[in-house]
């Protein structure tokens, strides 16, 4: 495709040219929260010029609670733990010590010797 420009000043060619859509990744939740935003005020803006305010309002309501149910069901979700795997507390068996476990042991016991003279 061979690309020219015209004299009249017309940025079509950009267009043409680069022809990917724009592709939004939010980051940070200040990102998604203007970005929701945006989206929700246009939303409202139209619900106003059409007179249908009450309409976005029941959607929006039905959002929330639909959101609030699956919110409640994934953290019931968390709190199931797996019955087959145990988590030892403290020095895991049949591990070797380090060479500085034992240094600390004969310093705390060296100290302890130490008071009782």
């Amino acid at each position: 495709m061979h690309y020219t420009y015209q004299k009249h000043g017309s940025f079509q060619y950009l267009a043409n040219f680069r022809q990917t859509p724009n592709i939004v990744q939010l980051q940070s939740s200040k990102q998604k929260y203007e970005f929701g935003m945006g989206y929700a005020k246009k939303a409202l803006d139209l619900a106003i010029r059409t007179d249908k305010v009450v309409e976005f309002v029941n959607q929006v309501k039905c959002f929330i609670e639909n959101t609030k149910v699956e919110l409640s069901e994934y953290q019931k979700n968390m709190h199931i733990s797996d019955p087959l795997r145990v988590q030892h507390k403290g020095r895991q068996p049949n591990r070797y010590r380090l060479y500085g476990e034992l240094q600390k042991k004969k310093a705390k016991h060296m100290q302890d010797t130490q008071i009782e003279k």
